[in-house]
């Protein structure tokens, strides 16, 4: 059998973990409703109900087709009915020849399941279509999220800190990039910045808030799924944090060993505090940022299904 998936040829082997009786029966008893519901013919109706069955209960043929599911008929069927966690829990997933009797009884119901086995999308086309259908509110959404970590935090940081941070994330984000070879990503650089910016100072949890809720608007804004990137933004934090917060308070007690708040008169009755060393700081948020680009890409990638 072969099927033909982004203009790629996929060879599918027949005899491979195949529906028992009670579930065509089920598809046939389905068949009216799906249509109905979707504005199909009752036989293709059919078809798509075994074909999903088949991909949920068949670890071969879930491969070939690249891991896509038929979401409409899972929204109409329930996946309780058609073996949806098959992949974890039925024992036959990788029999590719149980059930092979059944498919001479069925054969016309199953060659029309045969033809359908590329009817549908993957999940993350599927969380990828719904942010595109609702752009603003998932913006909107990210946005709440940072400002919920800058609340967290106590507020914005001041000018000179946001400033150094937006500096840092944003340079620490495109060096990554043309490490990797990528196509630079003019927003994704922006959306660093912002990020830094915000985060400069402070803690883990509004670090987390505010990185995760940056790539959530950014994915929103450029209508993508947002699940990898956002677990990229968390675990990133989560290892950069504490790695940057130590090389800051290292340098810290180097440059800085004696430092007490103490004023200075700058003349004409004015006094200003004399500031310690900005250094640390700056080295802590340029390791954290680096730690959280590297790590944040590998996992947002393993979450993506690259390499």
């Amino acid at each position: 059998m072969t099927i033909r998936r982004n203009n790629a040829e996929v060879i599918l082997v027949v005899n491979n973990r195949q529906l028992h009786q009670s579930e065509y029966d089920l598809a046939k008893k389905n068949a009216k409703l799906v249509a109905r519901k979707l504005g199909i013919r009752e036989q293709e109706a059919e078809g798509r109900i075994i074909a999903e069955m088949q991909r949920n209960s068949d670890q071969q043929t879930a491969a070939a087709v690249g891991g896509i599911h038929d979401y409409q008929i899972r929204s109409v069927i329930g996946c309780q009915n058609l073996n949806c966690n098959g992949y974890k829990n039925d024992p036959q997933y990788a029999n590719h020849d149980a059930n092979s009797e059944w498919i001479a009884p069925n054969q016309e119901a199953y060659n029309v399941a045969q033809t359908q086995l590329d009817q549908g999308k993957t999940y993350s086309d599927l969380v990828a279509g719904n942010i595109k259908k609702d752009p603003v509110g998932a913006t909107l959404a990210g946005a709440g999220m940072m400002g919920l970590g800058v609340v967290t935090g106590a507020g914005l940081p001041a000018l000179g800190t946001a400033v150094a941070g937006a500096g840092i994330g944003s340079s620490v984000n495109g060096v990554g990039q043309m490490v990797v070879g990528q196509a630079f990503d003019w927003f994704s650089f922006v959306m660093a910045a912002a990020t830094g910016a915000a985060s400069s100072g402070m803690g883990l949890i509004p670090s987390i808030l505010i990185n995760t809720g940056g790539a959530l608007t950014g994915s929103g804004v450029q209508g993508q799924n947002p699940n990898g990137a956002m677990a990229g933004a968390a675990a990133g934090t989560a290892m950069g944090f504490p790695i940057g917060s130590k090389i800051e308070g290292s340098l810290g007690n180097m440059m800085n060993p004696w430092y007490r708040q103490e004023w200075k008169d700058v003349g004409m009755g004015m006094s200003v505090w004399v500031p310690k060393s900005a250094a640390p700081s700056w080295a802590g948020n340029a390791a954290s940022g680096a730690v959280q680009e590297v790590t944040g890409t590998k996992v947002q990638k393993t979450a993506e299904g690259k390499k």
